[in-house]
């Protein structure tokens, strides 16, 4: 056989084999359904995240054809389950295949997130990328005062939602009219709830919400401290109900109508007279159609100042957290998402009633629906 049509041949037999592969992982990308969640970064809207993974997808797949004016017969069905700010970042909850028919249950269930709010500063869109629209002083407000107003916002409570949002009237979202210049009525307030509100850090002008926080502390014998160790004192190590793992504890402390547990670490001194306490705080944790944005406004308006959120990060969302599920863009194949798929079927419930997760909208299309 002449030598250039061996390499034709070697050519062609390459291209085949090339071809092969590809329809291979076009079938696994078309078989794929299910929910899964990726990470998204600060700047880009939730969308155009969900623009950028598919055509990755189907670029790998060898399905991507920008010319093509027509839906192709193995058009990819792909959703999101809750729209993230797009100057906001952490966990999206993404269907694909018959997985976008169960997106309405991530807008019913729990959220939790980390923000950083900055005090005596508003702004018309709530955060960091608005117009500033108001100024106060925040010099007298204490760390004290900031906990005790969190407070007020924690359990079923009515709030507002600002006018920069995805909701709708007319038939279109609040933030395009505002932007257009169209004077928009601002929506009433509607019931809402709070799971968990915590303080994690407070460095005027700017404090710290939600977040898990392991922070190492020495406490004098005194009040609520002795009592702590007084409780520790009289455990037995070999009780697991009490001690969890190694010097890890569990102390729930009682006083008056309330109740505190801490996840202590405890390292008793040679005196036993200072012991380290290491203190567990949980995200905001929120049901939907919650916003953290007014939370921080509403919040600066409590301590009779202003506030604008200046980062915001969503570390959970249902059963999907930010530090277990979420794949960043260099997981965006479809080996890891079927691997990803695979994993997060046990956090599902069981699909008995397929009818309740219905959103009402084309599969393909996104939950217009904001929660952040």
């Amino acid at each position: 056989m002449p030598p250039g049509r061996a390499l034709m041949c070697g050519t062609g037999r390459g291209v085949l084999l090339e071809a092969a592969a590809s329809t291979a992982v076009a079938a696994q990308l078309l078989s794929l359904s299910g929910l899964f969640a990726v990470y998204k970064s600060k700047g880009p809207t939730s969308a155009s995240v969900l623009n950028q993974l598919k055509a990755k997808l189907l670029a790998e797949a060898g399905l991507l054809n920008p010319g093509m004016k027509r839906r192709p017969p193995h058009y990819l069905k792909i959703g999101h389950g809750g729209i993230l700010d797009s100057a906001a970042a952490g966990v999206l909850v993404v269907g694909i295949g018959k997985g976008t028919k169960k997106l309405g249950s991530m807008l019913a269930g729990s959220k939790k997130y980390t923000a950083v709010g900055e005090l005596g500063k508003a702004t018309d869109t709530f955060d960091s990328t608005g117009k500033v629209t108001e100024e106060k002083p925040y010099d007298g407000i204490t760390q004290e005062d900031l906990e005790h107003v969190l407070q007020k916002f924690t359990g079923s409570i009515m709030q507002a939602p600002p006018l920069y949002s995805a909701l709708k009237m007319g038939g279109q979202r609040l933030s395009t009219l505002v932007k257009e210049g169209i004077i928009v009525e601002a929506k009433p307030p509607r019931p809402v709830v709070v799971y968990s509100l915590a303080l994690k850090n407070f460095k005027p002008p700017l404090f710290t919400l939600g977040g898990v926080h392991y922070a190492s502390a020495s406490f004098s014998l005194s009040g609520v401290e002795m009592a702590v160790k007084s409780k520790l004192m009289d455990m037995n190590p070999r009780e697991s109900s009490c001690k969890l793992d190694k010097d890890l504890y569990a102390v729930t402390l009682k006083r008056a109508d309330c109740s505190f547990t801490f996840l202590c670490k405890v390292d008793f001194c040679a005196t036993l007279a200072i012991y380290h306490l290491t203190v567990a705080i949980p995200d905001v944790e929120c049901g939907g159609g919650f916003y953290v944005r007014s939370l921080v406004n509403d919040i600066g308006k409590e301590l009779s100042s202003c506030a604008t959120v200046q980062e915001l990060t969503r570390t959970k969302q249902g059963p999907f957290t930010l530090e277990e599920h979420a794949l960043y863009e260099d997981k965006w194949t479809v080996d890891e998402i079927a691997q990803s798929l695979e994993r997060c079927m046990p956090l599902l419930p069981a699909e008995s009633s397929r009818k309740k997760l219905k959103t009402g909208l084309p599969e393909e299309h996104t939950v217009s629906c904001e929660d952040k």
